[in-house]
């Protein structure tokens, strides 16, 4: 009689411990087994932050990667710029994905522009990985039309790459200003042609005798040579000559 309970018993737990097996195999065991391979549409992670794509793709039966890094203004550091496969791409369960990954900053030396033509700058700064903000147009006596004149960024500064850089170009010398020119030296005849084809008009002439120099040669002048101005101005001379009566002399007769 005990016997027979005891086989009873053994009986009982078998069927017990068989059904467990199937309830098991038919609510976990199959599912994940059918589940792993299938092939669904790949979340778009692209823009979260590193710890929220790995969450996500884990929580969809995918491995996450760390991909290349890069530097990326319009991304902030850790963010996710691309992702292998595309995002909305069907593919299978339990696969790798490999995420590109927002780098932090970083600082770069600004280039030199100024003296380049606006495409040899535009080059310079894709290079360096620099932008073009806007660019300023104003006259300028050294450097010819079209030339870089001025950048908001002095050569050599640091600057964080990814950045807007502002330009000044060259239009060209202006022609409404006027450059003296050196008139030291040259006889009085001479100095008022250089001051005409400047521009300018002679004012008024002095003369200082000095029988060492050759007569009518300039030996001052009221503007510096080499001044700008932005509008005709008269200069006046200093002139040499052997005797002050003869221009005495010349103006009497004159009269």
């Amino acid at each position: 009689m005990e016997r027979i309970k005891a086989l009873l018993q053994y009986f009982l737990a078998f069927v017990i411990i068989g059904a467990a097996a199937m309830i098991l195999m038919d609510q976990v065991v199959m599912p994940l087994y059918v589940k792993h391979g299938q092939q669904v549409s790949l979340p778009d992670v692209r823009e979260m932050q590193y710890e929220k794509a790995e969450q996500m793709l884990r929580d969809h039966d995918f491995i996450p990667v760390k991909g290349e890094m890069k530097y990326n203004a319009d991304y902030e550091p850790g963010q996710i710029i691309d992702q292998q496969p595309r995002a909305g791409s069907r593919v299978k369960t339990g696969r790798r994905v490999y995420l590109t990954l927002a780098m932090p900053e970083k600082f770069i030396e600004m280039p030199a522009l100024v003296g380049k033509t606006i495409r040899g700058a535009r080059i310079e700064l894709s290079r360096a990985g620099l932008k073009m903000d806007s660019l300023q147009y104003g006259y300028s006596s050294k450097f010819p039309e079209g030339v870089v004149i001025w950048q908001s960024v002095k050569q050599n500064g640091m600057i964080r790459r990814g950045s807007t850089v502002q330009l000044r170009v060259s239009r060209g010398k202006n022609p409404n200003i006027f450059t003296v020119p050196d008139l030291s030296g040259l006889s009085l005849d001479e100095a008022k042609a250089r001051i005409k084809e400047a521009g300018l008009e002679v004012g008024n002439i002095q003369f200082i005798q000095d029988k060492d120099l050759i007569p009518y040669t300039t030996l001052q002048q009221s503007v510096s040579a080499g001044s700008t101005l932005t509008e005709p101005q008269k200069i006046n001379l200093v002139v040499s000559v052997s005797d002050l009566n003869d221009i005495y002399n010349n103006q009497m007769r004159d009269q």
